[in-house]
């Protein structure tokens, strides 16, 4: 499974296999942090592509989420900013809104470190019941610069400053 024209040399982050259509059969998620692709495929549909369905700086991890209740899986993305360490603040946290026509508008909190993770709290997640949409993003500490936000409106910057 390759997307097509795929550039030499990829760097693959993550790999999810998730049931996103509820169907009971699993889908491919791929970030490919060096590119900034993030992909889907379908093994099971007899068509071995995998699909870009984003393509931001350098996403690291994925986690599908139901952010807004509509029964639409939509993709939250830990974006590191730039494919080397370094002390920056080019990092994101990603939402892939997923659409009826079957795309994604991506929505973008930014200016954060190295954003290496995602995971969904209350969203659909895994188990399909949604509450709010409280998660969890961790922002890589390089030298000077690095957080862990919880979700709930606290943080921890890496100076151990609550923020």
């Amino acid at each position: 499974m390759n997307p097509p024209n795929a550039p030499q040399g990829p760097a693959v982050a993550n790999v999810r296999l998730l049931d996103v259509d509820h169907t009971g059969k699993l889908d491919i998620l791929v970030s490919d942090m060096r590119y900034g692709l993030v992909m889907r495929g379908q093994p099971y549909s007899g068509d071995p592509t995998l699909k870009v369905i984003a393509q931001l700086n350098n996403p690291c991890h994925i986690a599908m989420v139901d952010f807004d209740g509509d029964g639409i899986p939509d993709f939250l993305v830990a974006d590191l900013g730039q494919f080397l360490p370094a002390d920056h603040t080019h990092g994101s946290v990603v939402l892939l809104h997923g659409t009826k026509e079957g795309t994604y508008q991506e929505m973008a909190l930014d200016g954060w470190p190295r954003v290496a993770d995602v995971e969904e709290g209350g969203g659909v997640g895994l188990g399909g019941i949604r509450g709010s949409l409280d998660g969890a993003a961790s922002a890589a500490i390089h030298r000077t610069s690095g957080e862990v936000d919880g979700g709930d409106g606290q943080s921890c910057s890496s100076d151990g400053i609550q923020v």
